[in-house]
């Protein structure tokens, strides 16, 4: 299998890119949901390369170039997990699940289906072999590892 850690990663992401077109943020809570995705130092110029914007294949969603670069070190599992933290907030991930059900008594908030399908497909996209199944497992411990940090 072909490992890309190094000199491949910019242009999977470019085919990410070209593969919808145009960029753009069509959902405005997108725009709070990326602030973990952002620079904390804020140094960055607006059209600098931290400010480049891709969006996941199949969807609407968009994080930053540089966000996305940095997750191609990663196994499919993980990639998953980082993608979720970066395409959702680390309190909506707390208070939420991959799909409506119980946890320890307590209604869990469903998590937007358009944005959990775009991290699966984002995530297959780079490894095709992942099982869909266990990319959304990988999200849902996400959402539990998050929910028992907080507490």
């Amino acid at each position: 299998m072909d490992d890309n850690k190094g000199d491949g990663i910019p242009s999977q992401v470019d085919d990410i890119t070209r593969s919808l077109g145009a960029v753009g943020i069509s959902d405005p809570n997108q725009q709070h949901d990326q602030a973990s995705a952002s620079s904390s130092s804020g140094a960055d110029p607006p059209g600098g390369d931290n400010s480049e914007m891709v969006t996941l294949p199949g969807s609407t969603v968009t994080i930053q170039r540089k966000a996305m670069e940095k997750l191609y070190q990663y196994a499919a599992d993980h990639f998953t997990q980082q993608l979720a933290a970066i395409v959702f907030t680390e309190k909506v991930l707390a208070q939420s699940a991959v799909k409506e059900n119980p946890q320890e008594g307590k209604q869990r908030i469903p998590l937007d289906k358009a944005k959990v399908e775009a991290i699966i497909v984002a995530t297959r996209h780079r490894f095709p072999e992942a099982d869909p199944e266990k990319l959304q497992k990988a999200i849902q411990r996400k959402c539990y590892n998050d929910y028992y940090r907080g507490k």
